[in-house]
């Protein structure tokens, strides 16, 4: 009796995250304040982002400056040369603001929401709040 008690809950707290992300990937901001949207073609770009917990299906460490993991924008998943985060460490379940470089330039635009994984595995999700002309 336990263990089903213990799947019904992993399956509630999966269907709680896949609707957390679900809700945050349509979320308009309604700001009027917001900065207008800007697209450009470029590898770099600031962000706001959220790293998994561990019961969130993410890390179980933290990770640092040389974390290098890819990012999904729109069906569209590359590699990342610098992951730079503002602190020493970034402990799962934390939020920060980061710059990132891309292994290749691609057409971002700020708001667009991203996720970052290793491999097939989904380690956190993001926003991009400022894009950052290449040239």
């Amino acid at each position: 009796m336990k263990n089903k008690t213990k799947i019904i809950l992993f399956l509630i707290l999966i269907i709680g995250v896949c609707l957390a992300l679900y809700f945050s990937f349509k979320k308009e901001n309604t700001n009027n304040n917001e900065e207008e949207k800007k697209t450009a073609i470029t590898d770099t770009f600031e962000a706001d982002i959220y790293l998994y917990t561990k019961e969130e299906g993410g890390r179980i460490t933290p990770i640092f400056d040389n974390y290098r993991p890819q990012i999904l924008l729109e069906n569209l998943e590359i590699n990342t040369k610098k992951f730079q985060i503002s602190k020493e460490k970034l402990t799962p379940g934390e939020e920060d603001h980061i710059s990132i470089v891309l292994s290749k330039e691609t057409e971002i635009q700020v708001g667009e929401k991203f996720i970052f994984r290793e491999g097939g595995k989904k380690t956190g999700i993001g926003t991009i709040t400022k894009v950052i002309s290449s040239k």
